[in-house]
């Protein structure tokens, strides 16, 4: 019912119930600090975190095959900023459930929370190995490539995206821009051109496409899409530029 406080105070008054009956914590009990700390991590707050970190702990001391308390506990850490110590955690839960998507994207998520870029490559990966239609670990994997360099790698990725999403019609000066960067003019303007026909004012795309344009050496409608940037943008020296050097080709 997700009635988390509710939940807490009746674990809580189950614990002091065997406080008073003086009964040691066994293997047995592990599920019961899964519960509990799954519960306080619900709860969310600082102090929760701080609890259910503890009970998921226990959890573990007293079995450690609880694969479930490695997530939870991974994930409490992450809440609480603390992504390096999250780590070893969800590494932890990887190793019992390979398998275990959700376990590899919170493990990329806490190399990309620490600028780990290459460290996240392989979970995220794993991810669209494991859940080819997860549009989110394409877009982070895309991203992530940009950020190495790799542009043939996030076109890919990107296209994958677009593919499951065919409206997010942005994308596609996103792989506009890796076949730029790939020194690939020509593949990349349908792509810009689709990108302003869904954003006819957005001077970005329409100057991407316009330099996109001028380098596949059509630039007779470059200099129409630079004069479109200067209707909306009069003061753009990017495409003032673009204009006046197409200008002195002619002349």
């Amino acid at each position: 019912m997700k009635k988390y406080p509710q939940a807490l105070e009746a674990f809580l008054s189950y614990e002091q119930m065997l406080a008073e009956l003086e009964h040691e914590w066994t293997e047995k009990d592990a599920d019961f600090w899964v519960s509990k700390g799954q519960v306080q991590a619900e709860i969310g707050d600082s102090a929760s975190l701080e609890n259910a970190i503890a009970s998921l702990t226990k959890a573990i001391e007293l079995d450690s095959t609880k694969t479930t308390a490695y997530s939870y506990l991974g994930s409490a850490l992450f809440e609480q900023e603390r992504y390096e110590e999250a780590i070893p955690f969800f590494q932890k839960r990887i190793e019992a459930d390979p398998n275990n998507a959700s376990a590899h994207l919170n493990l990329a998520f806490s190399y990309l929370k620490l600028e780990r870029y290459r460290e996240a490559v392989e979970p995220l990966e794993k991810v669209v190995e494991l859940k080819p239609d997860n549009a989110a670990a394409h877009d982070y994997l895309a991203r992530v490539y940009i950020n190495l360099s790799k542009f043939a790698k996030a076109k890919d990725h990107y296209l994958k995206e677009i593919q499951l999403y065919p409206s997010r019609c942005d994308l596609n000066a996103n792989v506009g821009y890796c076949f730029m960067r790939l020194g690939k003019a020509a593949p990349a303007v349908p792509y810009y051109r689709k990108a302003v026909s869904c954003f006819p004012r957005k001077v970005d795309y329409l100057m991407a496409l316009a330099k996109a344009l001028e380098i596949s050496k059509n630039v007779d409608e470059a200099y129409k899409y630079y004069l479109k940037v200067l209707e909306i943008d009069p003061n753009n020296q990017d495409s003032k530029d673009g204009r006046d050097r197409i200008d002195m080709q002619r002349f």
